[in-house]
């Protein structure tokens, strides 16, 4: 099986990613000033997970004309079996690897959406590091 050819994020998409960095990276811990456990691969994957997972009804508007940002390789080729079996299992067909990199592609995007609509329904007093675990 080949690995993950890349793909776009749409700006929001990106602009998004940026901001769970950032919202992320404040909540944890510093082990050393400056430096932080979290980065764009780990929200990468934190939003794929949740694209996978979740049953929400995202539209993703890919209309978007701003500029779109290439997602990296980050998955390494065990992750990469894992992530294209559960695509498989879910749409119950068998997809070649071009289907396969479109859907992680729209599932990131998705999980974004889904991380962010987390972000805007939980109360101020909620943790979003926990509101993203609970909420689905």
């Amino acid at each position: 099986m080949a690995g993950f050819k890349r793909k776009h994020l749409s700006s929001t998409g990106k602009q998004l990613l940026d901001y769970f960095v950032g919202a992320l990276s404040d909540q944890l811990p510093q082990e050393k000033p400056g430096k932080s456990n979290v980065d764009r691969p780990f929200i990468i994957r934190l939003a794929l997970a949740k694209g996978l997972s979740s049953h929400r009804n995202i539209e993703i508007n890919d209309q978007n004309t701003g500029d779109k940002w290439e997602i990296p390789d980050i998955f390494t080729p065990e992750e990469y079996t894992l992530y294209s079996h559960i695509i498989i299992n879910q749409s119950k067909r068998v997809l070649n690897t071009d289907e396969i990199n479109n859907e992680i592609a729209i599932r990131i995007e998705k999980g974004l959406r889904i991380l962010d609509q987390i972000q805007k329904e939980k109360n101020s007093l909620d943790d979003l590091r926990l509101a993203i675990l609970t909420m689905n």
